[in-house]
């Protein structure tokens, strides 16, 4: 089987024709592919984007106006195909939420003659038109006339010409929930049924996040994530996103903390790494360790994740076969952890300012190479700079007078070899 072949490649040819107003536009669009945008200055550049983007509404107008025409005429090969959503899929290769859309906004579109207008001159875009029709079609059965509605209409689009379409959406919140408050009721109610979140470990050890949530289920995450993805310094080099990264990460290992999550399994929800003590010690030829859900880990991650955990002893005879389990202990006793945030006041990382709960309790001489779990030997991190210095081969130098700097540890030196990146940007490995 080819697997690069179009498999409607064949049949999109034979009903394909001639039509001399399109084969016009393609020769321009030809044209101006074959120019250079580097060689505009910066207004003339500038006026393009903005052009095209007006230019790019007018053609969606007239497509949308064809899909008005084919949509009502029952075409032979539409009927054929189910629906006009099903041959926009078939023909144009949209998605079905994509396709959806296009037939949905054009139906609309037949009725709001002033919305086409706009979006014909270039002045709003296709996501304007999907808003304003989307608001009016929602209180349409709430309004006494039609006049009503023109009206509506017409205030719309006058704050369409100079709103995003975000912004745009919040306007037609509010006249909704004044014009119909139980349309708004609806609309809240369909948002809360769309929720979503999916949750799944891509090929390269990575975790990949997806979904929608309803506004109340949204306002709570956003408040929970702006209250720890502030940049921890001026030295803080992390993107927002990255921050909001670290922050979500910090909300979860504190709920898993406090213990007041469901248990699971009859045990309170716990992350699990599963480490060869050799591994922890080290050796560079050892198994890698093991996440519970996201798989294999460098032994390196592993001794950072080690630094402040509950270690559970298991002996092993044999592949993986147990002998003995010791019984869970504390790696951190609490009367050191105390100590800890009393003495640091939070992550002794230059310029971080992360407050003591959500630091972890990080060993400058590794447990698993002896170091003990003292007071002189544990300094307080933030996850972002705990994983940044064992991932990075730092260490943190306490000098006489309590300042901090960051050094080189020839230890996790020796043990890689010399540190050495991946392709792609900043992407380190142990």
């Amino acid at each position: 089987m080819d697997w690069g072949a179009d498999p409607g490649a064949i049949e999109a040819v034979a009903v394909r024709e001639f039509d001399p107003l399109v084969d016009a536009i393609d020769a321009s669009v030809a044209g101006l592919q074959a120019s250079d945008p580097a060689e505009l200055d910066g207004s003339t550049l500038g006026e393009r984007i903005l052009r095209l983007e007006a230019l790019l509404a007018q053609l969606s107008a007239h497509q949308l106006r064809c899909i008005q025409t084919l949509d009502a005429r029952g075409d032979p090969e539409v009927v054929g195909a189910g629906s006009t959503r099903a041959w926009l899929r078939k023909w144009a290769r949209l998605g079905p939420g994509a396709a959806s859309a296009r037939v949905t906004l054009a139906r609309r579109l037949a009725d709001r003659h002033a919305v086409m207008s706009e979006l014909e001159q270039g002045t709003i875009s296709v996501r304007h038109a999907e808003v304003v029709t989307r608001a009016i079609a929602e209180v349409r059965p709430h309004l006494a006339s039609e006049e009503q509605a023109a009206e509506l209409e017409s205030n719309l689009l006058q704050v369409a010409r100079y709103a995003d379409p975000l912004r745009l959406a919040d306007v037609c919140a509010r006249l909704r929930h004044q014009v119909a408050p139980l349309a708004s009721v609806d609309t809240e109610y369909a948002n809360f049924h769309a929720r979503y979140l999916s949750v799944s470990r891509t090929l390269d050890g990575m975790i990949a996040i997806d979904g929608l949530l309803d506004p109340a289920t949204g306002e709570t995450v956003m408040a929970a994530l702006h209250a720890c993805s502030a940049p921890r310094g001026s030295r803080d080099d992390r993107t927002s996103r990255q921050r909001r990264a670290d922050a979500l990460s910090d909300v979860c290992r504190h709920a898993l903390v406090s213990g007041g999550l469901p248990a699971t399994g009859g045990e309170r929800p716990q992350v699990l790494v599963t480490v060869d003590i050799n591994t922890l010690r080290g050796d560079t030829s050892a198994e890698p360790a093991e996440f519970g859900w996201a798989g294999p880990i460098s032994g390196e991650l592993a001794r950072r994740i080690a630094c402040d955990a509950s270690i559970t002893r298991v002996i092993t005879d044999g592949p993986s076969q147990p002998l003995d389990v010791g019984r869970s202990t504390r790696v951190i006793p609490t009367a050191i952890r105390r100590a800890l945030w009393i003495r640091d006041r939070g992550c002794r990382y230059p310029d971080c300012k992360a407050p003591p709960q959500w630091c972890d309790a990080h060993h400058q001489h590794h447990w698993a190479a002896g170091g003990a779990t003292s007071l002189d030997n544990l300094v307080l991190l933030c996850g972002y700079h705990h994983t940044r210095l064992h991932l990075r081969g730092e260490a943190l130098v306490i000098d006489a007078d309590g300042s901090v700097r960051i050094a080189n540890d020839r230890h996790i030196r020796e043990l890689r070899g010399g540190a050495h990146r991946q392709e792609g940007a900043r992407r380190w490995v142990a």
